[in-house]
């Protein structure tokens, strides 16, 4: 399911393609991305060993999902992917032959006194709008994605809408903040341009999202290797 405002020009019109530039820019939440997805996973498929401990996503999959949100159908267009986080899950070789463009990890270390990560939130979102920024003034246009649900990400979302760009959000129902709604807020001075911002939810891609889910069988046929995150209560 997405919510969001289509415009009636093709990608091609709407997005420049210059040589030596992204054509996109794809901001991951590792974290908020699977813990949250193997919260679903459980609940929707309770006879599964793979527990939330275990989940693992499919990039490729994610990688699929998020062009064809953008309008992409081929693969002309470079778009740059980047994940965020402590813990971030490799990618097997047989997930990169399947990839079709760039994917940069971004890893933080985690607190040595609660665990949780630090600098991952501030990092997404300030390099988010050091490129919306960047391309703004260079006058290319590209799209942004954004997977998480957190409302510390809600700066990076408006201030890419507010330099004219698409900004499309990623993330689960149960883990979208309350705070988002703002970003449609439709009293004067609030919010961003309207039409620019869209929101897909990944409820809708859980199977196939889901690494090594084979819909036969409603299981998962390849081993899930255990993850080392902590789940944040």
């Amino acid at each position: 399911m997405s919510t969001t405002s289509k415009s009636s020009e093709s990608s091609e019109s709407r997005y420049t393609a210059l040589e030596g530039f992204y054509n996109a820019f794809v901001y991951v939440d590792e974290s908020n991305l699977c813990i949250q997805g193997g919260k679903e996973w459980a609940k929707k498929h309770r006879e599964s060993p793979n527990h939330h401990l275990k989940w693992q996503y499919d990039l490729s999959v994610l990688e699929k999902c998020i062009g064809e949100a953008f309008g992409f159908i081929n693969d002309d267009f470079h778009m740059a992917f980047h994940r965020y986080g402590s813990d971030i899950q490799p990618i097997s070789d047989e997930v990169r032959a399947r990839l079709r463009h760039s994917w940069d990890d971004m890893t933080f270390k985690r607190s040595r006194f609660d665990g949780k990560e630090k600098q991952v939130d501030t990092s997404i979102v300030v390099d988010m709008i050091y490129n919306a920024t960047m391309y703004m003034f260079l006058g290319i246009r590209c799209p942004f994605a954004l997977v998480s649900g957190d409302a510390d990400m809600i700066p990076a979302a408006v201030r890419a809408a507010e330099c004219g760009f698409d900004v499309h959000i990623w993330s689960w129902k149960e883990s979208l903040s309350s705070e988002f709604g703002e970003i449609w807020n439709k009293e004067e001075g609030k919010g961003a341009t309207e039409g620019l911002i869209s929101l897909h939810y990944l409820d809708s891609y859980l199977d196939k999202l889901t690494m090594g889910f084979s819909e036969k069988s409603s299981e998962s046929t390849i081993p899930v290797v255990q993850r080392c995150f902590q789940v944040q209560k």
